[in-house]
């Protein structure tokens, strides 16, 4: 994994508690998502409040997915629907 991404899945890792959407499923258990939108609003939030401080720049959508599933955590991303 490159530098990049890792910065990246930290910025996951740290907004995690924030960013973490849970909604109950039909069996009535909650199930945790990840909404690469609402993630790369939250980062660029935080980027504005406290400065780039990770030296990331602009981090896009796609990227946010690619580290999700380059971490294994693809079946709790939200799919966009189409």
């Amino acid at each position: 994994m490159s530098e990049r991404k890792l910065k990246i899945a930290f910025v996951l890792g740290a907004c995690a508690s924030t960013l973490a959407l849970t909604s109950k499923i039909v069996s009535g258990e909650p199930e945790i998502v990840f909404d690469p939108k609402q993630i790369k609003r939250a980062a660029e939030k935080a980027c504005d409040f406290a400065g780039d401080v990770l030296q990331l720049g602009e981090i896009s959508e796609s990227e946010i997915v690619e580290v999700i599933k380059e971490l294994g955590l693809e079946e709790y991303l939200v799919e966009e629907k189409k």
